[in-house]
């Protein structure tokens, strides 16, 4: 079949889907959405027998789903609509939520259904569940929905009791560091991850922050910045502790970057460092970027770094943690990265920040160039990339450089 994507942007579950469709013979075409008459030209350009919007954030003109059928993966459940369902999910602490593939209409997620998955809802970040269960249950109700189509067999139901979600409040955002306990800034944060980012006041300043982890040694008064660690900072709850890995200012335009480089120079210089290797063994919860294990003379690497972006202090402390593993008695090495992103090469938000990003460019090349260098001079230890998540850019060499 002529399959015609209408996509923001090519995002992770667009580029699955477009791989799973193509390995099965369908000619797919894509159009990023740039401007409403533009989508109109292209679908009448292309002619395809179906157009799918994977990832839209404006509505689809009627000029399109009046003469094409048009399909929409709605990333919540039959019944729900709008712009934020898995914001809502989180917030509102749903045990199951799902996906589905409707029909376009004048109407936002008002049309009628073709297939739909339900999913068990992970305490996790929003961007996570996307690319796995969201992104899992897409693939399975897009290809059930084209197997209707090509045998002619289709069928389609119309949404009961539907309610519409509005764009999550920004006060829904915010944290309250004497109020929220841990969990509910961990879920406040989880809900914001990617985009917008969560709400909160950090001696005196408003900041958004994303990709938050739980810790459950270190304590501190509720708000109160307790110590650094591989550039993330912990921060005090009501009742613990987390750790904020990026971070952006309420600044128009600002740009995510690692926590201690958003926060004054004057608190990098002062608070707190809790190193904490990868190898070292801990009995407590806590955050740590890059984890080393044993088993029956295997090693395995975990690599954590946010959205898969590696910057040039990362590369280099993969790197250590690579070395420390050719001096262990182990017959392989195995770089495993994490579930969400193997490595999506470097990081180009802190090269871009930097004072000279041209300077700061050639630093991330060189030292993921010295961190590739090192796997590959690994003579007397089988190398393997264990690749759980999706690689991209650099990461796809990094893996490449293992035997």
């Amino acid at each position: 079949m002529r399959i015609l994507f209408l996509c923001h942007r090519f995002n992770s579950l667009s580029q699955r889907l477009y791989c799973e469709l193509a390995e099965r013979g369908h000619e797919v075409s894509i159009e990023l959405d740039v401007h409403p008459e533009l989508m109109i030209e292209a679908v009448n350009l292309y002619k395809p027998d179906i157009v799918i919007a994977p990832f839209l954030k404006r509505k689809i003109p009627k000029e399109v789903w009046q003469k094409y059928t048009t399909l929409i993966i709605h990333p919540g459940p039959p019944g729900d609509r709008g712009p934020n369902a898995l914001d809502w999910a989180i917030l509102e602490k749903k045990q199951l939520w799902g996906v589905t593939v409707l029909e376009a209409s004048e109407e936002y997620d008002a049309g009628d259904i073709y297939s739909y998955r339900i999913f068990p809802v992970r305490f996790a970040k929003k961007s996570s569940i996307y690319r796995l269960e969201v992104t899992e249950s897409a693939v399975e109700c897009i290809l059930e929905t084209l197997e209707k189509f090509e045998s002619g067999k289709i069928d389609k139901f119309p949404q009961d009791n539907a309610v519409f979600n509005p764009v999550v409040p920004k006060d829904f955002r915010r944290i309250n560091w004497e109020k929220d306990n841990t969990d509910d800034v961990l879920r406040k944060i989880y809900a914001s991850d990617g985009q917008p980012g969560a709400i909160a006041n950090i001696l005196g300043t408003d900041y958004y922050l994303f990709n938050v982890y739980r810790e459950d040694y270190l304590k501190g008064k509720p708000g109160q910045l307790i110590a650094q660690r591989d550039e993330a900072v912990c921060i005090g709850t009501k009742d613990g502790a987390v750790w904020i890995t990026y971070m952006r200012s309420e600044e128009k335009n600002s740009i995510k970057l690692p926590a201690i480089r958003v926060l004054p120079k004057s608190i990098s210089e002062t608070l707190k460092e809790e190193p904490l290797k990868a190898w070292e063994s801990v009995s407590f919860e806590t955050y740590r970027e890059i984890s080393y294990e044993e088993s029956k003379g295997i090693a395995y690497i975990k690599f954590y770094f946010y959205n898969g972006a590696m910057s040039t202090e990362q590369c280099y402390r993969l790197q250590e943690v690579v070395k420390y593993a050719k001096n262990k008695p182990v017959k392989a090495i195995v770089l495993l990265g994490n579930e969400d992103f193997f490595s999506n090469g470097m990081n180009l938000n802190t090269i871009e920040a930097s004072e000279s990003p041209a300077d700061e460019s050639w630093r991330n090349i060189n030292a993921m160039d010295d961190l590739c260098e090192e796997i590959l001079t690994t003579n007397d230890k089988l190398t393997v990339a264990g690749l759980i998540g999706n690689a991209g850019a650099g990461g796809v060499f990094l893996g490449l450089t293992c035997d």
